[in-house]
């Protein structure tokens, strides 16, 4: 059966939310839940659990291009899978002018580096490769680096004179060990869910417009499918379960205002 929409990733894992909140409520007596700013909002993968699971009242979904006007009545910005597509000083800049001061507004924002298939190590390890060593590998935008290096650089730490407490956290770890993504696809749907990297798109693009050359090469991600569903065996005829489970690790940056 073919997929006419590609798969998303998983959903977010609820104790990732959780994390937010308790850290958010921590931070003043009088930290609230009235107002979330959701940038990069997409299809509300974040919003909505904003109001489902942490009772938020309201939440303003925007996108990274618009301006945040809501002047330091937020209680919370989120940015999931995208920070490392903004200018950071200027996001935290915005963030500080619409939270609400004194511990009271919490920025949050996380991301996920490639997956690994649940239970095959030499699987996992085609993803990596053919991601970031393969043909794909030159398609990447430069800063899709900073999401492998899990947050780690620099410009992912605000600046001290905006905000305070900052907290990094690597999901999943000892005191929240299910904080991570899961999901189980058919090897259609994974080679579809590939295809939705900025890399896969790149590198289709760089087929389409050169066909001749592509004729003479296999295409990456047909490849990286097929090995993946042979050392798994879901590649099989008459496999008796002709699907791949993949999870993915989280890392969250959060802070609060001064």
């Amino acid at each position: 059966m073919s997929t006419s929409v590609p798969p998303a990733p998983a959903a977010y894992p609820p104790q990732l939310f959780d994390i937010i909140l308790r850290y958010h409520l921590a931070g003043s007596s009088d930290a609230r839940t009235d107002l979330a700013v959701d940038v990069a909002s997409g299809t509300g993968q974040v919003s909505l659990p904003l109001v489902e699971l942490l009772g938020f009242l309201s939440v303003i979904g925007i996108e990274p291009s618009d301006a945040m006007r809501a002047a330091k009545s937020a209680d919370l910005v989120t940015a999931g899978v995208a920070a490392h597509w903004f200018d950071t000083p200027a996001f935290f800049k915005s963030a500080a002018g619409v939270l609400r001061p004194g511990g009271r507004g919490t920025p949050a924002f996380w991301s996920y580096p490639f997956p690994r298939v649940v239970g095959i190590a030499e699987a996992s390890e085609v993803i990596l490769h053919g991601a970031m060593r393969g043909p794909l590998s030159a398609f990447w935008d430069p800063r899709t680096d900073l999401v492998q290096e899990r947050y780690m650089h620099p410009s992912f730490v605000p600046d001290d004179g905006l905000f305070k407490d900052y907290t990094r956290l690597e999901l999943p770890d000892a005191v929240h060990p299910d904080a991570r993504m899961r999901r189980t696809y058919t090897l259609e749907e994974l080679g579809a869910y590939i295809r939705t990297w900025s890399g896969s798109k790149a590198y289709a693009d760089h087929r389409a417009s050169n066909p001749g050359a592509a004729a003479l090469e296999p295409d990456a991600v047909d490849e990286m499918v097929a090995e993946i569903g042979r050392l798994t065996g879901a590649g099989a005829a008459g496999s008796p379960d002709p699907t791949v489970t993949l999870e993915w690790d989280l890392v969250l940056i959060l802070a609060r205002t001064r």
